[in-house]
């Protein structure tokens, strides 16, 4: 789905709702996501580790960590 105006963007999604599948085409990379830094850091890593995600609402840190789950 393409928007033209930005209220159209903001009226397809709902804050209190994770993104899915409905939502794949408006996704985008993050050009420096620290995603692959902390995979490798994580299967490298033989003690537990505690890594603490922190950013406003809808910033992708639950994106993130279902990322690395897969």
């Amino acid at each position: 789905m393409k928007a033209s105006f930005l209220k159209e963007v903001v009226g397809f999604f709902d804050p209190m709702q994770s993104l899915d599948e409905e939502h794949r085409n408006w996704y985008v990379d993050r050009p420096d996501s620290p995603e692959e830094e902390i995979k490798v850091y994580l299967l490298n890593n033989s003690t537990d580790t505690k890594i603490l995600f922190s950013g406003h609402r809808g910033s992708g840190k639950t994106s993130t960590l279902s990322k690395l789950g897969h």
